[in-house]
């Protein structure tokens, strides 16, 4: 969060509660085997996070109005995509 794109466009209190809901669904994660969570479970748990996420992102894309939105498919300014020849790239015939 400190060095996204969005994170001059957040306060101070969005970052608090961003940091809040994503360590509450990752102790929650920690504290429950995959092999015992339901389907259910994890859905609600994506909801409780979106809620918290959902609007303060909204808010912060409408703050740079000049920045466009960005398309989750498309890589970050700086990163190699799917396609890239990243590290691990298992496809790769040696």
């Amino acid at each position: 969060m400190e060095s996204g794109r969005a994170a001059p466009f957040l306060s101070a209190e969005d970052k608090e509660a961003l940091s809040r809901a994503a360590n509450s669904i990752l102790g929650w994660l920690e504290g429950h085997p995959t092999s015992s969570v339901q389907l259910d479970e994890l859905k609600e748990k994506t909801k409780e996070l979106e809620s918290v996420y959902n609007p303060i992102f909204t808010a912060a894309y409408a703050k740079c109005e000049h920045v466009t939105v960005p398309d989750a498919a498309q890589p970050a300014e700086g990163q190699e995509g799917a396609e890239g020849g990243a590290e691990g790239d298992y496809n790769k015939p040696e």
